[in-house]
C-alpha cells in the first residue's frame, strides 16, 4: 500500500495505524505523539483500531531532543 507519510511517499506492508507505528518505533504509549490522516486528528484510543487506505496522507508529530 502506497501513502504519504509527513508529505513524503512511502510503502507499507500492512494496512493500519499500529503496524505503521511499529514500523517506525514510535512508542505509542509516550506523551506527545500526535497522528493525523487526510488532516484529521486520530485520538490516541483509536490508534490501534485505525485502518490506513492507498493513497492516505498520514502526518505524525513527535518531539525531538536537540536544538
Amino acid at each position: 500500500m502506497d501513502i504519504r507519510l509527513n508529505g513524503e511517499p512511502f510503502t507499507l506492508s500492512s494496512g493500519d495505524l499500529a503496524g505503521l507505528l511499529a514500523v517506525l518505533e514510535v512508542d505509542p504509549a509516550k506523551p506527545g505523539v500526535a497522528v493525523a490522516i487526510n488532516d484529521a486528528i486520530v485520538p490516541r484510543g483509536e490508534w490501534a483500531k485505525c485502518e490506513l487506505k492507498d493513497g492516505d496522507a498520514v502526518e505524525i508529530v513527535r518531539p525531538h531532543s536537540g536544538g
